[in-house]
């Protein structure tokens, strides 16, 4: 039998390590994701005026 104490803290811990990475990821990712964004539509504009 595992006790429900080592259960509730490794899911604790699995969601605080989840956290951590999404709060420390999510900041490097957005201007990416912002920089592609802008690149596909001036693109697009490009291809299709042409």
């Amino acid at each position: 039998m595992v006790p429900d104490d080592w259960v509730d803290e490794s899911t604790l811990e699995l969601f605080n390590s989840a956290d951590t990475y999404y709060a420390l990821v999510l900041p490097c990712l957005m201007p990416v994701i912002i920089i592609h964004f802008i690149l596909i539509e001036v693109g697009l504009e490009f291809f299709i005026n042409n």
